[in-house]
């Protein structure tokens, strides 16, 4: 591999013969893995970037379409639909969305974009991260962000 920039990630045997390489640009949100699978990377002078924005909004969209499947029971909807029987009794077994309280853990992008869908579907929003944004600056529609706590604690 002899070029200045990479997307993607490479593997170690090509990071290692990229004598020019200055960049590497994944489209991941996160770089945790990045550094398990080119450890060479850490050392050197290459610089790493991710695609941290432009995922928060489908990814939300995701979150939330697996929210309403499992809520509604879309799933079985669709099989009773495919087999043409509408024999199951909703009544009582669908979970209302709206007055459900949700838990986020990580409030950054993603996180603040699941957390507005779910205000506008009427839940109580509540989240963790290991760095809450500062009291003074509210998020719409979240009751609290409270931060990552870490305990040697073991509850039974």
């Amino acid at each position: 591999m002899d070029a200045d920039g990479y997307f993607g990630i490479p593997s170690s045997e090509g990071f290692r013969a990229a004598t020019r390489l200055r960049w590497v640009h994944t489209s991941a949100v996160g770089l945790n893995g990045v550094p398990k699978k080119v450890p060479e990377l850490i050392d050197s002078d290459v610089v790493l970037t991710n695609s941290k924005g432009p995922n928060a909004e489908p990814m939300a969209d995701h979150v939330f379409a697996a929210i309403l499947t499992i809520t509604l029971r879309i799933h079985e909807l669709w099989e009773e639909q495919k087999q043409r029987e509408w024999t199951r009794p909703y009544g009582g077994q669908l979970i209302e969305v709206a007055g459900s309280t949700i838990g986020i853990l990580g409030f950054w992008d993603i996180g603040r974009s699941v957390a507005r869908r779910a205000h506008g579907f009427g839940m109580e929003v509540y989240a963790v991260d290991k760095r809450p944004p500062p009291p003074w600056y509210p998020f719409p529609g979240v009751r609290a962000v409270w931060p990552r706590i870490v305990s040697t604690t073991c509850w039974s």
